[in-house]
């Protein structure tokens, strides 16, 4: 299976994506998946505003997904870089029923 990784920081005081990433990738090496892309994103809350930039990369990757006719697995440093409300945790929940996340 071949990941995504997405590294989000909403200001510079924050853990910076190339942190971010070079878990992530140890993470992954660590595991059965192949690298495939990754998505930095900068100055973007997940409380604030409609998170444009992450909704496009997930766009991306659900597209590559329909292409390769495969799963990719999307893979975060940690939780909250991905989700911080319930609406959040349906959105996410709707693209793994979806079977390409």
């Amino acid at each position: 299976m071949i990941a995504a990784t997405i590294a989000r920081e909403s200001d510079e005081k924050q853990d910076s994506n190339d942190a971010q990433v070079s878990r992530v990738s140890d993470y992954i090496k660590g595991k059965t998946l192949t690298p495939w892309k990754t998505f930095p994103i900068k100055s973007e809350s997940s409380t604030r505003g409609e998170r444009t930039q992450m909704h496009a990369a997930i766009k991306e990757i659900v597209q590559e997904a329909d292409r390769l006719k495969e799963r990719i697995a999307i893979v975060f440093d940690t939780i909250d870089r991905l989700m911080r409300s319930f609406k959040d945790m349906i959105w996410v929940n709707e693209l793994i029923k979806s079977g390409k996340v």
